[in-house]
C-alpha cells in the first residue's frame, strides 16, 4: 500500500514558485529513489506512491546550469509509536502497530457502543459478557432442544421446547407426560406440590359430590343451610318445590300448606292434614293445619339477613340500595361573582394546620365569593402538587391571598405548588369537591339541585357548568348546565355517582361573574351494610 503526500507551495529566494522545478523522493533507510514529481503552477509537488511507514527525504532543483542550478531539501517523518505517534501513515498499519489490527485481541474494560454511555459492553467472567449489567443469553445457557430441532442458535426465535421428550430443568413444573389418567386435574397439596388426582379423590379435595350422591347430598345441605329438617321421603327430600298449582291468583301468594309445610313434614298433601309449624326467623313459630292453610310472611328492613345476603351474592351482587327522598340542610357551595377553575399558586411563607398564604396565583376569581359557614359544608378540595396530599377548603380571602383549611398535620412548606385541579378527573378544569360531611360513606348517588347563572349580562362566550363522578374522565359520563339567557337562573336537578363521597365539576364560564348554587335533594345508598 502506498501512502501520498504534497510538498506544498515551493518558492524560490524572491517568493517566485520556480517553474520547472522537480523534486525527487528517496527512502531514508535505503536510499532508494522512489518517486518523482514537477512543482505546479501554484508551487505543490504531489506524491501518490511513497512508502508507509518509513521516513522520505525530498530533493527539489531548479535553474537549469550546473553553476545556476538551485536545491532545496524536505523530509516527511513518521513518527514511532514510541515517540507518541502510530508508525504508519495509513488507518490499517497504525492500528496494527498500537495492537489494534484484525489480527489482534486488544482488551477492554468495557465499550460504549455508539458513543453512548447507555449501551455499555463489560465482561462478567469467562465467556459471559452483559450490556447495561444484564447478562446476554449464550447457545450453552439453554438445555434443551427446540421443538423444530435448532440446535445452532437455540436462543433466537426457536423459543418452544419439547418437555416431554426432554430433560425438564423445572421442577416445580408438572410436564404433559405426567397426565397419565383420563380427566387428571392439578391439585395442589399444600405443601407447594400439585398432584393430579381424579374421581373420589379429587371430590374430596374439591368437597363436591360424584353423580349418584349430588341429588340426596345437596337437599341435605339445603336443608341444614335452611334449618329444615332433611326428609326420609324419596318424594320431597326435605325441600319446597313450588309449582303453577301452589300460586293462588286470588289472594296474590304462594300456598305454602302444599309447599313449604309438606316438604317439612314429609306430607304427600293427600294425606290426613295434620298441623306444620313453619318458623321464621325473628318471629314466633306460625302454625298452619293441612293441605288447605296458607302461610304469608311479610318481611320490614330490619327482617334482611345481610350477612346471608353477603354470602350468597357476593359482596356487590346482591346489594340493596334505599332511595332516600330527603334534602340534606344546608348547600354543598354557594360561589357568587365567580370565574373559571381551576385556581393555582404558590405557597408564601411557611403555612399553619389551618391557613395557607399563596402568590403568584392564577384563576384566583374562582374563589371569589365562596361562601363560608356552617349551611355550605361541602368542601372544594385543594391539591399541593410538590407533595402529592391535599386539604379541604373552608374560605378564601383574596384581598389578603389567604387560604382558610380544615385543620391538617400535613408537610406543606413554603413555594409549594397549588392547584384545585382534580388529580383524579385530569380532564381540565375539573375541580374535586367533598361532600363527606353531610353525604354517609354508603351513598352511591345524590340528587343535586343546580342554579347557574350568568351575571355579567352578554353571554359573549360559552357559560357552562360541568358534574363527573370522582373518577378518569369519561365524556359520556359527565353532565351539565349552560345559562342559556343573560341574567338568568338555570336550574336542574339531576343525579350524580357518587365515589369515595366526592364529585368533580368544572367551571367553563369565560368570564368572572357567574353565581353557583349546589344543593342535595335527594340520595341512593345501600341498605343492606
Amino acid at each position: 500500500m502506498a501512502r501520498s503526500f504534497t510538498i506544498p507551495d515551493l518558492k524560490d529566494d524572491r517568493g517566485r514558485v520556480p517553474h520547472g522545478a522537480r523534486v525527487r523522493a528517496t527512502r531514508t533507510d535505503t536510499h532508494v529513489f522512489v518517486e518523482e514529481a514537477l512543482v505546479d503552477e501554484y508551487g505543490n509537488a504531489t506524491f501518490s506512491a511513497l512508502p508507509t511507514g518509513v521516513d522520505v527525504s525530498f530533493h527539489a532543483t531548479w535553474g537549469g546550469t550546473t553553476t545556476g542550478l538551485k536545491e532545496r531539501w524536505f523530509y516527511s517523518h513518521i513518527n514511532a509509536v514510541a515517540e507518541g505517534g502510530t508508525g504508519a501513515s495509513d488507518a490499517a498499519t497504525a492500528a496494527s502497530n498500537l495492537g489494534l489490527g484484525t489480527g489482534d485481541s486488544p482488551q477492554f474494560t468495557a465499550i460504549e457502543l455508539g458513543h453512548a454511555t447507555d449501551t455499555t459492553i463489560t465482561r462478567v467472567s469467562a465467556a459471559l459478557i452483559a450490556v447495561e449489567g444484564d447478562n446476554l443469553l449464550r447457545a450453552s445457557d439453554v438445555d434443551d432442544t427446540p421443538v423444530n430441532g435448532q440446535t445452532a442458535v437455540p436462543a433466537s426465535s426457536n423459543w418452544a421446547y419439547d418437555h416431554v421428550d426432554a430433560a425438564d430443568p423445572h421442577t416445580g413444573y408438572v410436564k404433559e407426560s405426567v397426565f397419565t389418567q383420563d380427566s387428571g386435574i392439578l391439585v395442589g397439596t399444600g405443601s407447594g406440590a400439585l398432584q393430579e388426582e381424579t374421581g373420589a379423590t379429587l371430590r374430596t379435595s374439591i368437597d363436591t359430590y360424584s353423580t349418584s350422591e349430588t341429588d340426596s347430598a345437596i337437599d341435605t345441605d339445603v336443608a341444614t343451610h335452611a334449618d329444615i329438617d332433611a326428609v326420609a321421603d324419596d318424594t320431597t327430600k326435605g325441600h319446597a318445590t313450588f309449582e303453577a298449582d301452589d300460586f293462588d291468583d286470588a289472594l296474590g301468594k304462594i300456598d305454602l300448606a302444599t309447599s313449604v309445610c309438606k316438604a317439612v313434614a314429609g306430607d304427600s298433601g293427600t294425606a290426613t292434614p295434620s298441623t306444620h309449624q313453619v318458623t321464621v326467623a325473628g318471629t314466633a313459630p306460625i302454625s298452619t293445619a293441612g293441605a288447605s292453610a296458607t302461610v304469608t310472611v311479610s318481611l320490614d328492613t330490619d327482617g334482611i339477613d345481610k350477612t346471608h345476603l353477603s354470602q350468597d351474592f357476593g359482596a356487590t351482587g346482591g346489594r340493596l340500595y334505599n332511595l332516600i327522598v330527603e334534602p340534606i340542610a344546608g348547600e354543598i357551595v354557594r360561589m357568587l361573582n365567580c370565574g373559571e377553575s381551576a385556581f393555582t399558586a404558590v405557597i408564601a411563607g411557611t403555612p399553619t394546620t389551618t391557613s395557607v398564604v399563596y402568590d403568584g396565583e392564577a384563576k384566583e376569581s374562582m374563589f371569589i365569593g365562596l361562601n363560608a359557614g356552617a349551611d355550605y359544608w361541602g368542601r372544594i378540595i385543594i391539591h399541593n402538587a410538590t407533595r402529592s396530599n391535599s386539604r379541604k377548603v373552608v374560605s378564601m380571602d383574596v384581598d389578603t391571598n389567604t387560604i382558610t383549611t380544615e385543620s391538617s398535620t400535613d408537610d406543606w412548606a413554603d413555594n409549594d405548588v397549588l392547584t384545585t385541579q382534580s388529580q383524579t378527573n385530569t380532564s381540565a378544569r375539573y375541580i374535586d369537591i367533598d361532600v363527606s360531611a353531610e353525604v354517609p360513606a354508603t351513598t352511591t348517588a345524590i340528587y343535586i339541585f343546580a342554579v347557574f347563572q350568568d351575571n355579567e349580562g352578554n353571554l359573549d362566550t360559552n357559560r357552562n357548568l360541568y358534574f363527573h363522578p370522582y373518577e378518569a374522565y369519561n365524556k359520556g359520563k359527565r353532565q351539565w348546565i349552560s345559562a342559556k339567557n343573560a341574567l338568568d337562573s338555570n336550574v336542574l336537578t339531576f343525579p350524580l355517582k357518587i365515589v369515595n363521597q366526592k364529585f368533580t365539576m368544572a367551571l367553563w364560564t369565560g368570564v368572572v361573574d357567574v353565581h353557583v348554587v349546589l344543593a342535595v335533594k335527594a340520595s341512593l345508598e345501600y341498605a343492606d351494610t
